[in-house]
């Protein structure tokens, strides 16, 4: 018995130090995200995006993963900066899938706007594939 209920308390232990590097690993694939997205980094951004990901814009306008990387590499968005990020709420939902929420502005040219200051909360859907962390949803709303 007393080796059943050490086993469970070795076995809760080691979930919660996978569950740390997991958030941590998923707040830094978010901030590769931004670097990537003010860059132009398209490869870079295929590797941290599921291929079905979609941008639900404030609007509620869906925008799959090609055209928001056609976007880009066009000029019609262009993100020149993010302002420093505090925190990074992550939450583990399941064995591999996570939810983020984001508060941030950023400096972009979106669309025809031009530029401005735009602040945005950001709520991230990620799973992880073959021990890979990628995000497959994100929906964009005004910040007040």
């Amino acid at each position: 018995m007393k080796r059943a209920i050490l086993f469970l308390v070795m076995l809760a232990a080691m979930a919660s130090v996978s569950g740390q590097s997991d958030i941590t690993r998923l707040r830094t694939l978010y901030q590769r995200t931004w670097r990537a997205m003010i860059e132009k980094d398209t490869t870079l951004l295929k590797s941290m995006s599921d291929s079905h990901f979609v941008l639900i814009k404030p609007n509620g306008q869906r925008q799959q993963r090609g055209a928001l990387f056609a976007d880009l590499t066009e000029g019609r968005t262009n993100y020149f900066h993010e302002a420093p990020v505090e925190e990074v709420g992550v939450r583990l939902t399941g064995v591999g899938s996570a939810e983020l929420e984001v508060r941030t502005d950023i400096e972009a040219n979106l669309g025809d706007s031009g530029l401005k200051r735009h602040y945005m909360k950001l709520h991230l859907w990620a799973e992880r594939h073959n021990g890979t962390w990628v995000f497959t949803r994100c929906k964009v709303v005004p910040a007040k």
